[in-house]
């Protein structure tokens, strides 16, 4: 994926459903992000700047109002879409991509 200023992210699949991050939007960072479960954890491989330390672990459910159901949260989550002008230009121009991946998110949690 390449970013407006020039920079890049390069997602590369690797075994047992894990990916590889890498690129010049990152420089000298490599992590590996797979998913837990409702949880993705994200694993630094290599740091030569020392940003970042061992692994994390991140909730995208864990925002969610408890017992919310698909529908409201499709609509909050196309809503939040849009919060900027990348996501605006995003939604206006790929809207089915965008909704598949709200409905996938929402179908998880």
């Amino acid at each position: 994926m390449t970013f407006p200023d020039g920079t890049s992210v390069e997602v590369v699949p690797t075994e047992n459903n894990r990916y590889k991050l890498t690129g010049s939007r990152m420089p000298g960072v490599t992590m590996e992000v797979y998913q837990n479960g409702k949880d993705f954890v994200i694993n630094v491989l290599e740091d030569k700047n020392g940003y970042f330390e061992g692994s994390a672990l991140a909730r995208p459910c864990a925002q969610h109002p408890k017992g919310e159901g698909f529908n409201s949260c499709f609509k909050r989550e196309w809503g939040e879409f849009c919060d900027g002008f990348i996501g605006c230009v995003a939604q206006a121009t790929n809207p089915l991509p965008v909704a598949a991946a709200i409905s996938l998110h929402c179908a998880t949690c």
